[in-house]
């Protein structure tokens, strides 16, 4: 099964760490990306979301995507096992989610810069209300986790941002930041 091995940070000056990926690695491709977060409900608060199942959508470039992720999280770095793939009819996507008994959680929007060194697909993004974000990730087999964990972490000392890893989801900031 495919992994994705993670890790995010807030940003404080993203024009200072642009002018650095720029530098490094050429210009960054525009990025706007619109995700929409679906579960089967199962309570009302985040520690319940955690357990229910969740799918997401994603909208980029007009091409929808939909993934599911079985997501552990250690020392600010998610591994996550996907289920992904695209979709063509999103409208009755939709309503087969709902015949599924899925019901819309929350969307986010995420505008910014993408980098591709390697095999690291690195992401400078501002993330709605939520501010600005370095996302650094490598897509690999579950043989090589280690491996893509130790250079994402190098990454990011590099840049000089391991302090300000965020453990979090996006989607817990999000569903806490609803509550």
């Amino acid at each position: 099964m495919r992994m994705e091995v993670e890790q995010k940070a807030r940003i404080e000056e993203p024009d200072s760490i642009k002018r650095v990926l720029d530098k490094k690695y050429g210009l960054g491709i525009e990025i706007d990306k619109e995700d929409q977060y679906y579960w089967i409900v199962s309570g009302d608060d985040y520690n319940s979301l955690k357990n229910s199942k969740k799918v997401r959508l994603r909208r980029e470039n007009q091409k929808w995507t939909c993934t599911s992720k079985e997501k552990t999280i250690e020392n600010g770095t998610e591994k996550n096992k996907e289920i992904e793939f695209t979709v063509d009819d999103i409208i009755s996507f939709k309503q087969f989610l709902d015949y599924l008994g899925f019901s819309f959680l929350c969307s986010k929007q995420k505008k910014g810069w993408k980098y591709v060194s390697d095999d690291m697909c690195i992401e400078l993004c501002n993330v709605g209300h939520l501010g600005w974000f370095l996302e650094v990730e490598i897509v690999t087999d579950e043989d090589n986790v280690s491996f893509a964990e130790n250079k994402i972490i190098s990454f990011m000392k590099d840049m000089g941002l391991s302090s300000s890893i965020e453990e979090r989801p996006y989607l817990e900031l999000l569903c806490k930041d609803k509550n």
